[in-house]
């Protein structure tokens, strides 16, 4: 099985792939602070609570999900789910269709792994090169578009330029 952790510390395993769907289990850590909403654009997510509780915002609309609650997000609807909790939190995730939603997973742990972090220009280079699906929800969306294509391609270069982290 192939893992990630993302720089929020979030483990990721993935269980299953297809071109229609990616499965993942995902492990949120204790006390994370309340991301920003996101959205995929094109695809769908279905969370399964396997332990712990997890904090959902779909819309405007605030849940806690316990152990074997679920939660369905369909494509372009913004949300965000967090553990603010003191305890781990395993949830079952599926991605349909997957799209290049392993390949962002992918490209976000070579950042983590060249650089020791994931900062602000490593961020805008992901927003970039996988608008796809994911986006932060920022409105006016056309500002948002903007500054992320005029700001990514300088972040690229200082980002592949600057030296790799010494592990």
């Amino acid at each position: 099985m192939v893992s990630f952790v993302l720089d929020n510390g979030e483990r990721i395993t993935v269980v299953a792939f297809a071109h229609h769907y990616l499965d993942v289990e995902i492990e949120f850590p204790p006390g994370e602070p309340m991301p920003a909403h996101h959205v995929h654009p094109r695809q769908s997510v279905h969370f399964e609570v396997l332990s712990g509780t997890l904090h959902a915002t779909c819309r405007h609309d605030e849940s806690v999900l316990a152990t074997g609650d679920l939660l369905d997000v369909h494509a372009g609807v913004p949300h965000r789910l967090w553990n603010p909790g003191p305890e781990w939190t395993r949830a079952l995730w599926r991605t349909a269709p997957a799209g290049r939603t392993l390949e962002r997973f992918q490209a976000l742990s070579a950042i983590e792994r060249r650089h020791g972090h994931r900062d602000l220009a490593a961020q805008l280079v992901a927003l970039s090169e996988f608008d796809d699906v994911y986006r932060y929800d920022l409105r006016p969306r056309f500002v948002a578009h903007a500054a992320v294509s005029v700001l990514a391609p300088v972040s690229r270069l200082w980002l592949w330029t600057r030296p790799a982290h010494a592990s």
